[in-house]
């Protein structure tokens, strides 16, 4: 996923770079739609930042109910 951290630390601009599913992407766009950052800054000044970030998604063992 790639996006832009702005001057107050929000993701904007979420976007797929690669996917291997189109659900994987979708699912990966909401959910750093809603992350926080601290804002990033050069040289004293905020700016904006452009990230990229591998998300893996895999299986989990359900909760076993005793």
């Amino acid at each position: 996923i790639e996006f832009l951290i702005d001057e107050e630390g929000r993701a904007r601009l979420p976007r797929v770079v690669t996917a291997t599913d189109e659900a994987f992407g979708y699912a990966a766009v909401q959910s750093v739609a809603a992350w926080r950052f601290e804002p990033p800054t050069r040289g004293g000044k905020s700016v904006v930042a452009r990230v990229q970030i591998p998300i893996a998604f895999g299986e989990t063992a359900a909760p076993s109910s005793k």
